[in-house]
């Protein structure tokens, strides 16, 4: 059934309430992908400055007023974040790949519907159905990718 109302949608006889999830997916995903590769720049830049301060105290003992251990717990606790960081936006990256595989598939999938159906009025369900079956498993794809979208936000 809800094939059949996917199609409708596309191709406006019905359909209505129903979200267009790929575009949906696809802009969260792309905003995700940029703010954590925005936030892996920052991290990246303090872990450095951490690293820098700690050579600096290493090659001149003493010169530092605070805690050296503070600052090796800090810089590792950096690092751990930025490997967190980067596999965020591997799935992310990855992600947003599935979704245009998947959002490519929906359309070929909605034009060889439109093919079949044209402008009849009755096609043998056996000839049909299994095209609204698919289209019905690849848009539940995309809702579930767009789901681990929002759990890696």
């Amino acid at each position: 059934v809800n094939g059949i109302r996917l199609f409708n949608r596309q191709i406006n006889k019905g359909g209505e309430g129903i979200a267009d999830v790929p575009a949906m997916a696809m802009v969260e995903a792309k905003a995700l992908q940029e703010t954590l590769q925005k936030n892996l720049t920052l991290v990246e830049r303090k872990a450095k400055l951490y690293d820098e301060v700690l050579n600096f105290e290493y090659r001149n003992p003493g010169s530092i007023a605070g805690s050296v251990d503070r600052l090796m717990s800090e810089l590792t606790q950096r690092r751990q974040l930025i490997m967190c960081y980067h596999q965020l936006l591997f799935e992310t990256t990855s992600g947003l790949k599935s979704l245009r595989n998947m959002h490519q598939k929906l359309q070929l999938i909605m034009e060889e519907l439109k093919s079949l159906v044209g402008g009849k009025t009755a096609i043998p369900k056996e000839t049909v159905y299994p095209h609204f079956v698919s289209l019905s498993a690849v848009w539940a794809s995309m809702e579930g990718e767009r789901e681990m979208i929002t759990m890696r936000q």
